[in-house]
Formats: structure tokens, sequence, C-alpha cells
């Protein structure tokens, strides 16, 4: 599953450095690496609200999709 720049995704798993909290949610800004020329894909993104930006495998984090609730 190769996600795309500007995509939102959320955190399946604790951060290695404390950078992000599981189910944070964070936007793609590059695509660093791809399978199959890599062992997996790593992406750099930015949390919600942050300035940092750092890189995660594929394997951290998940697509999610920002819904509009009506009471």
């Amino acid at each position: 599953m190769t996600l795309e720049i500007g995509q939102l995704v959320k955190f399946t798993a604790s951060a290695r450095y404390k950078e992000w909290n599981k189910q944070e949610l964070a936007e793609i800004t590059d695509i660093l690496a791809t399978y199959p020329e890599n062992q997996s894909t790593i992406y750099m993104v930015r949390p919600r609200g942050g300035k940092d930006e750092f890189w995660v495998y594929d394997t951290e984090i998940t697509p999610t999709y920002e819904q509009l609730t009506l009471f």
C-alpha cells in the first residue's frame, strides 16, 4: 500500500524516541524510500499541529480520513 504526499495518517505503534503518541494524526510530507527498492516504504511526516518532521516506516502508520459529524 503506497500512501500519497499530503495524506492524513494515524500512528499505529509507539514512537521510538517519544516523537509521537499512538493514535495521533499526522500528514505525509515526503516519500523517502519505497518497496521493493528498500525493505519497506519510509515516509516523512509532520504531526497535526506540530512543526517538526520525522521519518516513519509504513508499518507504523495507517491511512485515516477526516469525517464530518453532524448532530
